[in-house]
C-alpha cells in the first residue's frame, strides 16, 4: 500500500491541499485481515501528513475487466450481484466508471478535514440503481 502513501507525500512536497484516496470497505489497521489491515495503515499514514482536506471513499469490490484474475474478487462480484439493489448496498460490487464518478465528485466539495464516504453515500452516482 506504499503507491498511495508515496503519491500524498509528493502531493504535500508539491504544494497540494487536498487528497482524495479510494480505499476499502472495512479498512481498519487493527484488521486481522491483512488486506484490510494495509488499507487502514494507509490511510492512517495520508491523514497524518495534514492535507486541509482527505476524502476516503471505502469501496466494496470493483467490477472491472483487468489481466490478474482474483478468484475471491469475482466470487464476491458474483455473489453480491444475485441480490436484490436495495439490500446491503455497502457491499454489492461498483463498476470502475462510478467510482471514478463518485470520486471526483467528493473531490470537488469544499469540506475540510477528513472525509470518509461509504457505498450508500454515492448511490446517485451509480449506473447500476
Amino acid at each position: 500500500m506504499s503507491y498511495p502513501v508515496n503519491i500524498a507525500k509528493w502531493g504535500i512536497a508539491s504544494g497540494a491541499r487536498r487528497f482524495a484516496l479510494i480505499s476499502s470497505q472495512g479498512a481498519d489497521e487493527r484488521s486481522r485481515f491483512f488486506y484490510l489491515r494495509a488499507k487502514g495503515k494507509a490511510e492512517k499514514k495520508i491523514v497524518a501528513l495534514k492535507y486541509e482536506s482527505v476524502q476516503i471513499a471505502r469501496l466494496p469490490a470493483i467490477k472491472s475487466e483487468r489481466e490478474q484474475v482474483r478468484i475471491g474478487e469475482l466470487f464476491m462480484i458474483w455473489l453480491f450481484g444475485l441480490l436484490p439493489k436495495f439490500i446491503l448496498t455497502n457491499y454489492r460490487p461498483m463498476s470502475a466508471k462510478d467510482i471514478a464518478a463518485a470520486v471526483i465528485a467528493a473531490a470537488q466539495t469544499e469540506a475540510k478535514g477528513v472525509q470518509i464516504y461509504h457505498p450508500k453515500d454515492f448511490l446517485q452516482t451509480r449506473s447500476d440503481t
